[in-house]
């Protein structure tokens, strides 16, 4: 699992503005579902999540992903509401639409299931 890590450090190195910060978001995604594997804590996939969204706020994966995989799990209410919100607020722009169809719309879908 070591070597899964290092690749992920590597690529963010490399490029982490890949894809919208793919690598970032990939490895808090790794880290938030499998922390027990990769021993990490649930927690440090935050910084790798809030850096996805720094380098693009229009990718609207990053925000349900970390709501669903993070602040879910944590019992975090307030904040995966408000990374959910904020989704749904930023895809009523239809730029931000059109500029990712195949990863803002599923990720809009996922968010309409989530939300209480």
């Amino acid at each position: 699992m070591l070597d899964v890590l290092a690749s992920y450090d590597r690529t963010i190195e490399l490029d982490e503005t890949y894809l919208g910060g793919a690598p970032q978001r990939s490895i808090a995604a790794l880290i938030a579902q499998a922390y027990f594997v990769v021993g990490k804590s649930r927690h440090e996939s935050v910084p790798h999540y809030e850096r996805s969204m720094q380098i693009d706020p229009t990718y609207l994966e990053s925000y349900v992903n970390y709501a669903e995989h993070c602040t879910g799990p944590t019992g975090d209410d307030t904040l995966c509401n408000a990374l959910l919100t904020t989704a749904l607020e930023l895809a009523e722009d239809p730029e931000i639409m059109a500029a990712g169809p195949l990863y803002n719309e599923p990720a809009i879908r996922r968010t309409r299931t989530m939300l209480p």
